[in-house]
């Protein structure tokens, strides 16, 4: 699920949720202030479920609030993108994320950002899971922290002393630089098979399989169709189970090391076949 850009303060964000339980309209609202009801992250100080916030100074830059009528789940971590107005030299980019269970901020969730111009971006994870509901809304934060630069030490002042004859010294022989390592590549992203078929909806769930050469991390997958058809992680690393729920066609979108690369599953879902008799009279 990919949301379109929402601005607040001149900052912009685009964000992706992960796969879903269950398929359920999802509103997102961004604020330069934190929400009502929410605690303030520049003042949040105690440990949260996954870390805490030390004494280094921060500057919360954005709020982003996502809001259902009805629970669901999604496994992982929403993948976001913020355009700024510009970066702060010197500055990191992190993510927090609202624990409505423990309230509290975990910090950071994510970080640091990557940096291109002014964008900042976090990709999409699929480790763990992450639950809203009508009652306990998803927030998350965008906030920058100062580098500490070290301090130079200073230099002793040198100790007069008598000045001898220079000697010649001998010239350095010049160190081989070293070559650098290859930087390794990955691949594309394959699923196998390419199209799914089912029957009918009460067909039994298939599954199929996704690979990506020089990558060993978590793969996500999208259903553009969730009515249609839902997908879900397999019981297997690098498996997905999709189950059928009505008829028509939907498309399954893979990721991997890269949101830039992806693989797609065609998934067709056929119409029950309804037969009737037709009782004929005796003449």
């Amino acid at each position: 699920m990919t949301f379109p850009a929402v601005t607040s303060g001149g900052i912009s964000a685009t964000a992706q949720l992960p796969s879903a339980s269950v398929a359920t309209a999802v509103t997102e609202t961004a604020s330069t202030t934190e929400f009502a009801g929410l605690p303030a992250l520049s003042v949040a100080r105690k440990p949260a479920a996954r870390g805490a916030l030390d004494n280094t100074a921060t500057a919360t830059i954005l709020y982003l609030g996502f809001t259902t009528t009805s629970a669901v789940t999604f496994l992982g971590t929403p993948a976001v993108t913020f355009t700024l107005p510009a970066i702060t030299p010197g500055q990191s980019y992190y993510l927090a994320i609202y624990d409505a269970a423990t309230t509290a901020w975990t910090i950071p969730a994510a970080g640091p950002a990557t940096i291109s111009g002014t964008t900042v971006s976090f990709p999409l994870t699929g480790t763990g899971t992450t639950t809203i509901s009508p009652n306990a809304p998803l927030y998350v934060a965008l906030y920058s922290t100062a580098t500490a630069s070290p301090s130079p030490s200073p230099s002793p002042s040198p100790s007069p002393s008598p000045s001898p004859s220079p000697s010649p010294s001998p010239s350095p022989s010049p160190s081989p630089s070293p070559s650098p390592s290859p930087i390794p590549s990955v691949g594309p992203v394959v699923a196998t098979p390419t199209a799914l078929t089912f029957a009918t909806s009460a067909s039994t769930a298939q599954t199929f399989a996704v690979s990506e050469s020089g990558y060993t991390g978590a793969f996500s997958a999208v259903s553009s169709t969730p009515a249609v058809a839902t997908v879900a992680a397999g019981q297997t690393a690098g498996t997905f189970t999709v189950t059928p729920l009505e008829s028509g066609t939907t498309t399954i979108t893979i990721t991997g090391a890269s949101a830039g690369a992806a693989a797609t599953v065609s998934v067709s879902v056929g119409a029950p076949i309804t037969v009737s008799s037709l009782n004929r009279g005796k003449h």
